[in-house]
């Protein structure tokens, strides 16, 4: 199958920067399979009444926070990859993100899993031979 990852990608952002309930329910219609997930470090969300409902919550505990892309997208087979930041109000980063997409059979997204912060430091016990 074929599928148009920016399209996907860029509502799915969209949607959760946007304050009218029915437009971003159109943007979640747009982009999110019936039965998808969603995974971060504090969040489990399936399918898009939980979508929304995450992205409401969002809405009402960081007013003025949105969500921006700091990459392009990159992608094989029905996998995706980029990058995100909060910013709150007056444009500051509050968090980075790093994002890996599935695209399900129907062309929209399936899953999303989302790390936030940068990755862990090598630990010091890990066999020289195999770090840099």
């Amino acid at each position: 199958m074929t599928f148009d990852a920016e399209t996907l990608v860029l509502a799915y952002v969209s949607a959760w920067n946007e304050h009218d309930p029915m437009r971003c329910r159109a943007l979640v219609d747009q982009c999110w399979s019936p039965n998808a997930e969603v995974f971060g470090p504090n969040t489990h969300c399936i399918g898009r009444e939980a979508l929304l409902a995450e992205i409401g919550r969002f809405h009402r505990e960081r007013p003025g926070e949105r969500g921006i892309l700091t990459s392009g997208i990159d992608c094989h087979h029905d996998f995706a990859r980029f990058t995100a930041a909060i910013l709150n109000a007056r444009g500051e980063l509050l968090a980075e993100a790093v994002d890996i997409a599935e695209i399900g059979p129907d062309g929209l997204l399936s899953r999303i899993v989302t790390f936030w912060g940068p990755p862990p430091q090598v630990p010091t016990t890990w066999p020289a031979a195999l770090i840099g």
